[in-house]
This record gives structure tokens, C-alpha cells and sequence, in this order.
């Protein structure tokens, strides 16, 4: 009897097995989290679809752009060298593929399948070369309108750096040629700011915001105002040209005796007008009686520039294309011999 009491003594810690459920229950969540649940584990990212050209040169640029972004970004997904240059001649036309399936069965002339290579050869093939040469010299020769909204030649200016292959100039040239088709009267406020003309992008968003307080103003584009477009200068000194538009009888270009547009009493800009369109005809101006300047080399142009000083005149005090002393120099004769690299911008 003792040993049947003592047993009972030991049957209260067995009856507490009801509570079994609970390591049931703490070994559910175990069971019902899976790793293909769980979006860290699972989420493998989707490649991106193979973007298409639709053939024409004019969207030749920006296709080589979206394609090496896209193979940059899904590099890890894409295999081999020789599979990406496969998907990038199937994003090409198939009228056009002929011209580009030797590459592609040779492997170029590394015979690797470098698909940075076979953009290269994309560009060669398909580039409309003659229409980037006319962007270029649209470039050199395109005029901000003496109330054209900023905004507007600042687009124009950017497509053309496009077109033309010159998205690698640095910053500070960048802003240098923009500062030289700038027009009054957002001329004359951009000198009396203190600018930061190393970067282009803050050198932009300053000068958006002078010029849109300008714009604003009711008198700065008038009904029927001529200069609202950007002109070019002609090579042989004559009228300028609007290639934006086709002006009617009251909006066209007033032009003076010596070839130049007049734009009421802004005698800056009557200056670097003359001196560009005497320049490229090959001839003085009368009209400006201001002697010309010395024709600088790259170090003594760098040197002058670095220092902040007025290329013609060789002081401070103001740009070199606000000059009061000087015209903008000639190119010298003997220029056949030198070296380009030793040239500078013949417009400073």
C-alpha cells in the first residue's frame, strides 16, 4: 500500500500533460515559415526588357545609351560577352542587321565579342556623320534671340552639344560657349553676379533663376517681338539666319549697315555681334574702330583665364568678351603649321 500511495504521490506532475498543445503550438511558426515566403530571401531581381530602336539616326545616340545602362545594370543576369552582343543585334531593325552580322559571326577584330566594342561599331555603322557635322557648326554659330526665354536656347544648346558628340566637353567649356550666346538683358545681370563657372549643373540652375525673374516681367517678349527665337551667324558674314522659324513681314531680323541685329541701345552686344560676324566674314569692321587683339597660345591663354583675367586686354575688371580696349585677335597666318592643341577658341 505504501508503494500504490507513493506512485499516487508521483501522478499530479503526469496530469499536467494538457499543456502538450503548447511545444505543439511553439513549433508551428517553425513549420509554417518557409524561405520562399520571406521577400529577402526570395526577391531576385528582374532583368530589365532589351529596348528597341526603331532605325532612325536620330535616335541612334539615345539607344546606345539605353542599352549600355541596361547591360550594365543586369550584367550578373546576362551571360556571356557573345549572348549580350546576340540581344543587342536583336534590338537592331532587321533590315539593318546585315550590315552588322559580320561583326557579330567574327567576334571583331579582337574576335572576343566585347560588347563594348560592338556599340563602338553600332556608332560607326549607323551614325549619320553628316548630320553631326551640321550640328557642330550649327553650334559654333548659334545666337541666343534678344528675348528668347533661357529655357529655350538652353534646349536647343543641349541638343546640339548632343548631336554633335561633344556631351564629354568639360563644364567649364560648356558654360563658356553658353556665356558667349547669351544675350542682353540677362547679360548684363549674369556680370553682376559672382557665378561658379566650374559646374555646369549650378551654374545652370542659378542662371534659370535670374532669367525666369527676368522673363516674367510683361516688357522683356513683346507682341510681335523678332528676337524670340535662336539665329545663327552666317559664314560669310552676311544676315543672320533663323533656322527655328520662317519670320513673317513684321518679324524680321532688323540689320544694320555694318551686318548686324539691332536690339535698342545695348551696346555689349552690339560689340560681340560685330566682332563675330567680322571675324568669320575675314575682314575688319569699320565700324568698330577698337584695335585688335594679340593672338594668345593654350599655356598664356590658360594662364590668363586661370587668373581671372580679360584674354585681350590681359587685366580684371571684366570678360574678355566685354572687352572696351580690344577686338577679338585674328587667326595668325602661319596657323596651317601649328598644332591644334596649341590654338584657342578664335571667338575669345
Amino acid at each position: 500500500m505504501a508503494e500504490i500511495a507513493s506512485q499516487q504521490s508521483q501522478q499530479p506532475p503526469t496530469l499536467q500533460q494538457p499543456q502538450q498543445p503548447q511545444p505543439a503550438h511553439s513549433t508551428q511558426p517553425s513549420q509554417s515559415i518557409q524561405p520562399s515566403q520571406s521577400p529577402f530571401l526570395t526577391s531576385t531581381k528582374q532583368p530589365s526588357q532589351w529596348p528597341v530602336w526603331d532605325g532612325s539616326t536620330t535616335s541612334l545616340n539615345a539607344h546606345l545609351f539605353l542599352l549600355r545602362i541596361k547591360i550594365e545594370e543586369d550584367r550578373a543576369v546576362l551571360g556571356s560577352d557573345r549572348a549580350i552582343c546576340f540581344d543587342i543585334f536583336r534590338s537592331v531593325p532587321s533590315d539593318k542587321q546585315p550590315r552588322i552580322l559580320n561583326w557579330l559571326e567574327t567576334g571583331g577584330f579582337d574576335s572576343n565579342c566585347n560588347w563594348n566594342y560592338f556599340l563602338d561599331h553600332l556608332k560607326e555603322k549607323f551614325e549619320n556623320k553628316l548630320a553631326r557635322q551640321t550640328a557642330a557648326n550649327q553650334l559654333g554659330r548659334m545666337q541666343m534671340g534678344a528675348t528668347q526665354y533661357f529655357v529655350d536656347y538652353l534646349k536647343e544648346y543641349e541638343l546640339k552639344i548632343s548631336q554633335c558628340g561633344k556631351t564629354c566637353w568639360t563644364d567649364e567649356y560648356k558654360i563658356m560657349h553658353l556665356e558667349i550666346a547669351i544675350k542682353a538683358p540677362l547679360c548684363q545681370l549674369l556680370m553682376n553676379k559672382n557665378l561658379q563657372e566650374d559646374d555646369y549643373a549650378k551654374w545652370i540652375s542659378k542662371v534659370k533663376r535670374i532669367s525666369g525673374r527676368l522673363e516674367n516681367s510683361l516688357s522683356y517678349q513683346p507682341r510681335g517681338s523678332s528676337g524670340s527665337k535662336t539665329w545663327y551667324v552666317a559664314h560669310n558674314g552676311s544676315n543672320p539666319q533663323v533656322l527655328s522659324q520662317t519670320p513673317t513681314s513684321n518679324q524680321q531680323l532688323v540689320i544694320d549697315a555694318d551686318g548686324d541685329t539691332k536690339i535698342g541701345g545695348v551696346n555689349a552686344l552690339k560689340i560681340l555681334q560685330t566682332a563675330i560676324m567680322a571675324l568669320n566674314a575675314g575682314h575688319d569692321n569699320t565700324a568698330d574702330n577698337r584695335p585688335r587683339a594679340k593672338w594668345r597660345l593654350k599655356d598664356e591663354f590658360q594662364r590668363l583665364s586661370n587668373e581671372g583675367k580679360c584674354i585681350r586686354y590681359r587685366k580684371t575688371g571684366h570678360k574678355s568678351r566685354n572687352c572696351p580696349t580690344y577686338r577679338p585677335a585674328i587667326w595668325p597666318k602661319e596657323i596651317a603649321s601649328l598644332n591644334s592643341s596649341q590654338l584657342t577658341d578664335k571667338r575669345i
